[in-house]
């Protein structure tokens, strides 16, 4: 369920239901919208159960051309959640690519890891992984290598390297995010908390 609040009335929730008129009758938020960690993985990635939410939210803000913002701390959240996304779906490739090269151990795990992705995308579910599995695998990984670089490092230049940055890229491109600056004596008044209307939230 997606969630929004007026910035000056943080313990005012609403649900996305009476969102439309909420905006209509509240000026103040096209002064600009906070945009939470969850709402922008929603809103990037299409097997999450909100994305269609998120999206039918974003059309309506671009539409009436509220200025959107976010934070390096959403900013390193968002990443993450990505990181536990594309990790999973670099090792399933891995697997495909290269199942007949992979030691028997790493295959199997692989393998195992490729039936729970699946059935995630059979019920329309996005796939994440829990950083302690993502910990599990990269000691695996950490034990077989080649010319020096052992597999996790080869897996991440092979499958991840430069992937994050593109998908941050391309939903701030494509939602045309603003920063708002953490630090006070760094704010400038269109960048300041104080100024917007509204912090949107899943």
């Amino acid at each position: 369920m997606l969630r929004y609040k007026e910035m000056k009335n943080r313990g005012k929730v609403r649900g996305y239901s009476d969102f439309v008129s909420f905006i209509e009758s509240h000026p103040t938020v096209n002064h600009g919208c906070l945009v939470d960690t969850n709402v922008l993985f929603s809103a990037s990635h299409q097997l999450d159960l909100f994305n269609e939410d998120a999206e039918r939210v974003f059309d309506l803000l671009a539409r009436r051309k509220v200025p959107l913002f976010t934070n390096s701390n959403i900013r390193a959240e968002f990443l993450d959640l990505h990181r536990r996304v594309l990790i999973p779906e670099g090792l399933i490739t891995l697997l495909e690519n290269s199942e007949e090269d992979l030691d028997p151990e790493v295959s199997l795990k692989l393998k195992s890891l490729r039936t729970r992705y699946r059935r995630a995308s059979t019920d329309n579910k996005a796939f994440l992984l829990q950083d302690k599995e993502i910990k599990d695998l990269r000691a695996m990984l950490l034990k077989f290598g080649e010319d020096q670089k052992d597999a996790w490092q080869i897996f991440c230049e092979d499958y991840l390297l430069g992937s994050l940055d593109r998908i941050w890229d391309g939903v701030v491109e494509g939602l045309g995010l603003n920063f708002l600056n953490l630090r006070a004596d760094e704010e400038t008044p269109e960048l300041s908390k104080k100024h917007l209307g509204m912090v949107l939230q899943a």
